[in-house]
């Protein structure tokens, strides 16, 4: 019996062998997500690559509630590996700028103290998400056009250079000018969640808008916070302000809140999806 070995328009992929790591050392949690996510058989039919544009936009003790209107640009990368139809785990990172102003608020007291912050704004991490309706099939490449999402995630983010500052604010003392620069990289995590929308663009291709918000541990990620004073009216001695302890109070007093702050990223994507051929059995 003669046995036919040969396999028209099939690609197949063999696995490379995996060196054994010794000591793999401190590594944040995001990092290991995206580690997991690129380290997938790019030959499972599910694997994604993509890019997306937007904006960054920030809630704080300088603009208390969301604006959409105060965005800065920003973009970043993605690879996404859907796990079933409705299942798919997301890492990505994003490189952008935010900030805020006193003076995009209308209540008066913001606008008489005339503080801003500025920073450029790395961030990378992962997240799981929920499709609602049974997207890109694999029983039919097209079984569902598109389809609402919801995620969740966590990820990891460092303001690059940090800057504050305010002209003409009046002070116990006179009028100042007051400037403060972070020069050293300030990092930190947050939790990630909120909603988008992905649609099938062409065979191959995807395209997406998503609205993410970003919840942080802190309030203090604008260099801005609230500091509750001592009965007399001083900070008190355990309530120190800056390391030099020269920073103006009114960084840490009313209008600020003791609310965290937040971020958001709200963007567009286009993304390739990877398809494996399916090779049949030999008979």
């Amino acid at each position: 019996m003669r046995f036919d070995t040969t396999i028209h328009n099939c690609i197949i992929f063999a696995p490379p062998k995996t060196p054994k790591l010794k000591s793999i050392g401190k590594i944040t949690y995001p990092f290991l997500i995206i580690l997991c996510i690129a380290t997938l058989d790019a030959s499972a039919q599910k694997l994604e690559i993509g890019g997306s544009a937007g904006l960054l936009q920030y809630k704080g003790d300088l603009q208390p509630r969301y604006n959409p209107f105060s965005g800065r640009p920003a973009g970043g990368g993605f690879v996404r590996y859907n796990i079933i139809p409705a299942l798919s785990i997301k890492g990505q990172g994003i490189f952008g700028f935010v900030g805020g102003k006193d003076k995009r608020v209308q209540a008066p007291q913001h606008r008489a103290r005339g503080y801003e912050f500025s920073s450029q704004l790395l961030e990378y991490g992962g997240q799981i998400e929920y499709n609602f309706l049974d997207f890109r099939s694999s029983r039919n490449l097209r079984k569902s056009e598109g389809s609402p999402y919801l995620f969740v995630g966590y990820n990891s983010w460092t303001l690059l250079n940090r800057k504050n500052n305010s002209l003409d604010i009046s002070a116990p003392g006179g009028i100042y000018t007051y400037s403060d620069e972070t020069t050293k990289p300030y990092s930190d995590n947050s939790i990630v969640f909120g909603l988008g929308y992905k649609k099938v663009w062409k065979s191959n291709w995807n395209i997406g808008a998503e609205f993410g918000a970003r919840k942080l541990s802190m309030d203090t990620f604008d260099s801005f916070g609230y500091i509750k004073k001592d009965d007399d009216g001083t900070l008190g001695s355990n309530k120190t302000v800056s390391a030099s302890g020269n920073l103006p109070l009114a960084k840490f007093n009313v209008p600020n809140t003791h609310l965290y702050d937040m971020y958001f990223y709200l963007n567009f994507s286009v993304s390739y999806v990877f398809y494996k051929v399916h090779c049949p059995n030999p008979r």
